[in-house]
């Protein structure tokens, strides 16, 4: 994924975030590298069973909500759970935040930075949700 080092300030990924929220093309290229990044974490033959994106991104106007609230979002069509990542700057989070939303959602809820060091602990929290201990 487009992760910089986290103690890279000023650099890397931490601009692509504030880049991508004013340009188009790069916000789009940001949502593809986090589904990419999801589908290469599914077992093979699971990825038709998840509705990627599974939020509305779009005002009723047709024009696209570039917040990253969601970037990315996603569900399983078999098993009703749910994944929505939140990006925000890397200078306002210390770690990532998580939470799993089950007033009807059965949602587990990250919210991050594109820094390496929370993009290894979203993979492992995404697996871990996804597939509970054995099933992968």
């Amino acid at each position: 994924m487009l992760m910089k080092d986290d103690g890279d300030e000023g650099t890397g990924i931490g601009m692509d975030l504030e880049r991508a929220l004013t340009d188009e093309q790069a916000y789009s290229e940001l949502e593809n590298t986090f589904v990419s990044a999801f589908i290469n974490l599914l077992m093979e033959g699971d990825q038709s069973d998840w509705v990627i994106p599974y939020y509305q991104t779009c005002f009723a106007n047709g024009t696209r909500v570039r917040d990253a609230n969601p970037i990315f979002s996603a569900k399983s069509i078999s098993s009703g759970k749910s994944v929505r990542i939140i990006l925000e700057p890397l200078e306002s989070l210390e770690g990532v935040e998580h939470w799993l939303d089950a007033n009807e959602k059965n949602e587990l809820v990250l919210v991050c930075s594109l820094s390496k060091s929370h993009a290894e602990t979203v993979r492992s929290l995404i697996l871990e949700w996804v597939y509970p201990k054995g099933e992968k």
